[in-house]
């Protein structure tokens, strides 16, 4: 008996032993250890369902998937658990046995409802069919490849994964043994691998077999995505980096967290929780953050059951209750806003869910406060405008994003209280286990596409993030008229009788508008005769869309990249912040030859308008009234250069009586703060350091003693509006930017001695820094020309200085 003992428990620590090596080659990725100490501990104590799933896991790294099954299966045998199937069925997954992973799933489901691991693996077991059924991205396919076989794309792929990806993707074996090796002895992993094979001639000959209306898709159709379709990435040149984002909110942004793996864009998310008082600081410094998202759960707003006790005619009381969700939004928001208030961290607030219907009846007032769909959309109304009264922050809509995806399949309030707000789940599925007749989860039930819609709303919320830091901005769209602006050739018909502009032209007309209230300048290069084009242009557009809304155009037959220079020097703008559109590719590869950084789009026009008017690249954050005025400045701008030719400098600037205001701004709710900052991040050529703010940095350096000293400038042909800004800290003008369209007319000088004022007021020397960039070449005398001496110049950057007995 006792050596029984004494044998037992020697193998209980040897076992305890070789699981301690098992783990630390896990650790290392060393799976070929971990196996085999797996192996040995089994053989020593081999009823531990646990070490019976981590020996699976381990034989999955190295590529023996049907040893893995084994000891899945043998796992659930000793103790049935949502672990145990979840991982049984990636198994089945990896052997293409897609029924057997299905229901392997289901069971898991049964012992844990809320595993939002076996969630995803049986929603992308759904979307995997119907994407069987349909003509996908390439590099959606190996996103999706890598999620349904659980593979690591950067591991080092074995001869028995290459096969297995053969058969999933080219529907066959390898049949060359000398090939497999090959790629072995190569080093290649698996991602290379599932690219190499799905970008493969042989990959697209069986989709075009497959799908007998397959044509290849054009650059513009195949950036609209379904994940892009609200954000399209066509004018995106700099691809954008998020590295750390705060997410404050309820368990219902759960989804919100566990899904982010799904994205193209990788990054960490630091979560806290809503309601509870939030630390003094975040884990990391505030400027490694690049944004925080908060989310208020309306169940906290309303409480449970307070609106359905209410009677329909109650008018009083549904105005209480929406009093008293005011409040609570107000004392919530201030809580959650604690960073964005002390540090001026970039925030978007997530607005409530709306209920898809009125849940008191379809034919009942839809625009009472009876009307629980009204009700919450009240409610969301008061937290934008909440949202509007912080700095830095903006409102995020999700039932936008819902609607895109389809209300059907994410809105829990067809089967949860709608004060809870949220997507649909599992409801607590395991409590209805015992009922006489079957339950089903009800995402299952409803088909739902809750990962959609949580990488559709992560991809909303980067676009947001975009469009604040102004990156890859379109400042100017130029068109081609015929067949692009218009349907036919104006030459060649009589303007009263060209062919209908209903459709996509007139849905272009009015993109062009929605662009220009934005700030876009609109401009015309084409060639024909610019008689014929004006005589015909009130029978083709009337006064839906005026000749006058364009700034400039150029109607001849002059080459159109000669036209573009023209026109670039008019408005002072760069290529790269240009947009050029012509139905001839022909015309658009002879712009793109002459301005290699001209975004240029053509194909077919129905594109258009989705991605002029959703792609970050074209709006904006704030729209001023500089940027609402800018065509009516620029056609200012153009008759005031063409009048300067039969002047000398001097008579010029005299007659255009320029007048310029100062503004000192030195907290970012000044009236003047958004255009301002605007300026400074848009600014290329006059700009002395090219550096791009944060709303944080500004925010700090304010704290600090720094100023913005802003200028508003007029003259006898246009109020330009605001113009010009310089940032000075203590005696030091750090930057200088001004728009180009104020650049000769004395601004330059004039704003440098307005600020020295306030400088020499306190100081007696004035400096000033330029740091040269491949675009401020405009600049890079201005202080030279302005009196300063060059006192430092590292190479990277230059120290002037000007004394005030000089001046």
């Amino acid at each position: 008996m006792i050596n029984k003992l004494i044998s037992y428990s020697q193998k209980k620590l040897l076992a305890k032993k070789s699981i301690f090596f098992a783990r630390n080659a896990a650790r290392s990725q060393d799976w070929w250890k971990a196996q085999k100490y797996y192996a040995k501990a089994l053989a020593y104590y081999d009823n531990s369902p646990k070490i019976w799933i981590q020996f699976g896991n381990a034989l999955i790294q190295s590529g023996k998937i049907n040893e893995a099954t084994k000891a899945y299966t043998k796992a659930v045998e000793l103790e049935p658990t949502a672990d145990g199937y979840l991982q049984l069925g990636r198994s089945y997954k990896l052997q293409g046995m897609h029924s057997n992973a299905v229901e392997a799933w289901r069971k898991a489901l049964s012992f844990d409802a809320v595993s939002m691991d076996t969630i995803l693996e049986l929603e992308n077991a759904v979307t995997l069919e119907k994407i069987e059924m349909s003509i996908p991205e390439n590099m959606e396919i190996y996103h999706l490849i890598i999620r349904e076989l659980n593979l690591s794309p950067d591991k080092i792929i074995s001869s028995e994964e290459i096969e297995i990806l053969f058969q999933k993707i080219l529907k066959r074996k390898v049949g060359n043994e000398d090939y497999k090796r090959e790629i072995v002895n190569s080093g290649k992993t698996i991602g290379q691998m599932i690219k190499d094979l799905i970008y493969s001639e042989e990959y697209m000959d069986k989709l075009k077999i497959k799908h007998t209306e397959f044509v290849e898709p054009d650059a513009y159709v195949r950036k609209l995505t379904k994940n892009n379709y609200r954000n399209p990435k066509n004018l995106s040149i700099i691809p954008i980096e998020i590295d750390n984002v705060i997410l404050i909110g309820s368990c219902l942004v759960d989804p919100w967290e566990n899904l982010i793996g799904h994205l193209d864009t990788n990054f960490n998310i630091e979560r806290y929780g809503v309601g509870a008082p939030l630390p003094d600081a975040p884990q990391k410094p505030l400027t490694s953050y690049n944004f925080q998202l908060v989310q208020l759960p309306l169940r906290s707003i309303i409480p449970d059951m307070a609106f359905a006790r209410l009677s329909e005619d109650d008018v009083s009381g549904h105005e209480n209750l929406l009093d008293y969700g005011k409040s609570m939004i107000k004392n919530m928001l201030s809580s959650a806003m604690k960073w964005n208030e002390e540090y001026g961290t970039l925030t978007f607030v997530m607005s409530f869910i709306e209920p898809q219907k009125n849940h008191v009846g379809v034919l009942m007032n839809p625009y009472s406060l009876s009307n629980p769909q009204y009700f919450v959309h009240e409610l969301n109304i008061f937290l934008y405008k909440q949202v509007k009264e912080y700095k830095n922050s903006y409102y995020y809509d999700v039932n936008d994003t819902m609607k895109n995806i389809g209300l059907k399949y994410n809105n829990e309030d067809i089967i949860a209280a709608f004060n809870h707000g949220s997507f649909i789940f599992h409801a607590n599925y395991p409590e209805d286990k015992k009922r006489i007749e079957k339950t089903t989860p009800a995402p299952e039930t409803y088909n739902s596409n809750v990962l959609d819609t949580v990488i559709s709303g992560w991809n909303d919320l980067i676009a947001m993030y975009r469009i604040v830091k102004q990156i890859d901005a379109i400042k100017m769209v130029v068109i081609d008229l015929d067949d692009t602006l218009w349907r036919g050739i104006v030459g060649e018909n009589d303007g009263q009788n060209m062919p209908t502009t209903e459709g996509w032209p007139k849905a272009f007309w009015e993109t062009l508008l929605f662009l220009k209230r934005r700030g876009v300048i609109l401009a015309i290069i084409s060639k024909n005769e610019e008689e014929t084009v004006k005589n015909a242009w009130d029978h083709i557009v009337g006064n839906l869309l005026p000749l006058d809304s364009f700034a400039i155009y150029r109607i001849n037959w002059k080459q159109k990249a000669e036209n573009m220079s023209e026109i670039l020097q008019h408005v002072n703008l760069l290529p790269q912040n240009v947009v050029y559109i012509d139905d001839n590719p022909a015309q658009r590869a002879d712009i793109k030859k002459a301005f290699p950084d001209i975004r240029v789009m053509g194909g077919d026009p129905i594109h258009w308008r989705h991605i002029l008017l959703n792609a970050t690249e074209t709006q904006v954050a704030h729209i001023s009234q500089e940027s609402s005025q800018r065509t009516e400045m620029v056609r200012a701008q153009v008759t005031r250069e063409t009048m300067r030719k039969n002047f000398s400098q001097e008579e010029f600037i005299a007659s255009l009586n320029v007048t310029v205001d100062e503004f000192i701004i030195n907290d970012t709710s000044h009236e003047k703060f958004m255009r301002s900052f605007e300026l400074i991040n848009k600014t290329n050529q006059f700009n002395t350091t090219g550096k791009r703010w944060t709303r944080e940095e500004v925010e700090a350096g304010f704290s600090s003693g720094m100023k913005f000293y802003s200028f508003v400038v007029s003259d006898n042909f246009t109020q330009y509006g605001l113009v010009a800004v310089l940032i000075v800290r203590d005696n030091t003008i750090i930057q200088y930017v001004m728009s180009c369209r104020v650049m000769g007319i004395g601004v330059e000088k004039s704003v440098i001695n307005m600020t020295n004022k306030h400088i020499f007021s306190r100081n007696d020397i004035s400096k000033a820094i330029i740091v040269n960039t491949p675009k401020n070449l405009p600049c890079r005398n201005v202080y030279k020309n302005n009196l300063y001496s060059l006192v430092s110049d590292d190479g990277s950057k230059q120290v002037w200085m000007l004394e005030s007995k000089a001046i």
